[in-house]
């Protein structure tokens, strides 16, 4: 419908991640206008030509590196919702624990409380990588949307038809301050590993 309502074409590119039957339907679906990329370790990626050609940015909201990239270009951004997987039932003892530590901290986190003993415990387990730390895609979402640099895919209200977007780009020295903050911190835990 946004490709009908914008009256464009699709430049579409799989990922690792990407399974088969998905990749087919992309191919079976989008039709012959347009241009599908899979992904493959074999051959050139398009994608950095992609993000330089595209006039506007449908990423499914899964790859929140992807998402950044194209808030990057300043360009309007669509951020398409994929289903989320029910939580495993039959995880486990291990995976219960880490589950139970990782949603209490994150809870915790997002109510603005002091980090308790569990909480330390769980970041422990977090350092040497017994557990993953939870990514809040939906809040992450939300601030995108608040500040104006992408909309939800899919609500016809928030279609761009006159061709009006206005992101906040991140300043370039707020971007570099942020990856020297990185790169110091890359840089101490490898002479703290040495």
């Amino acid at each position: 419908a946004h490709v009908a309502a914008t009256k464009g074409s699709l430049l579409v590119t799989t990922s690792p991640r990407t399974t088969m039957d998905v990749a087919d339907l992309f191919e079976n679906e989008i039709g012959r206008a347009h241009f599908l990329h899979r992904w493959s370790r074999h051959a050139p990626n398009p994608y950095q030509a992609f993000l330089r050609l595209a006039d506007d940015f449908i990423v499914s909201n899964d790859s929140i590196s992807m998402i950044a990239e194209a808030v990057d270009m300043e360009k309007p951004l669509y951020v398409f919702q994929v289903p989320r997987r029910e939580k495993r039932r039959n995880m486990g003892l291990f995976q219960t624990i880490r589950y139970y530590f990782r949603s209490r901290r994150n809870d915790r986190r997002i109510a603005g409380m002091t980090p308790d003993l569990t909480d330390r415990i769980y970041d422990v387990m977090t350092r040497f990588g017994l557990s993953r730390p939870r990514r809040n895609v939906d809040a992450f979402e939300r601030r995108l949307y608040q500040q104006g640099l992408a909309r939800p895919l899919g609500r016809v209200e928030d279609m761009v038809h006159e061709r009006v977007w206005s992101p906040r780009r991140v300043p370039k020295e707020e971007r570099d301050l942020v990856v020297g903050k990185i790169r110091d911190k890359l840089a101490a835990k490898r002479a703290d590993q040495a």
